[in-house]
């Protein structure tokens, strides 16, 4: 059984679902993490980080309404020094 206390509680900022649910399975299957919530937008995602306190936030640069160093830096003094934001690109399924 797996030791919860120990795991890595991650949280999932990014506008293209079908790149949270490949990440999370990808994160969850390989590594030490729980994906304490996701969000597909900034404006949730700010609410839901507060309240779940993860360690790593992993972040689409690219959201709808912000890019996500605009999102680091409206988050900065809401969240725990501790907590480390991750940016990175999803891919664009669209084209």
């Amino acid at each position: 059984m797996e030791d919860k206390q120990r795991l890595v509680k991650v949280f999932i900022v990014d506008d293209n679902a079908e790149a949270i649910m490949v990440l999370r399975l990808m994160l969850e299957k390989n590594y030490s993490v729980r994906v304490v919530g996701t969000a597909n937008d900034a404006e949730t995602a700010v609410e839901d980080i507060v309240k779940t306190e993860p360690n790593l936030i992993f972040l689409d640069v690219e959201l709808p309404t912000m890019s996500g160093l605009d999102f680091c830096t409206l988050i900065l003094n809401k969240i725990s020094p501790e907590t480390k934001p991750f940016g990175r690109k999803s891919a664009d399924t669209d084209h």
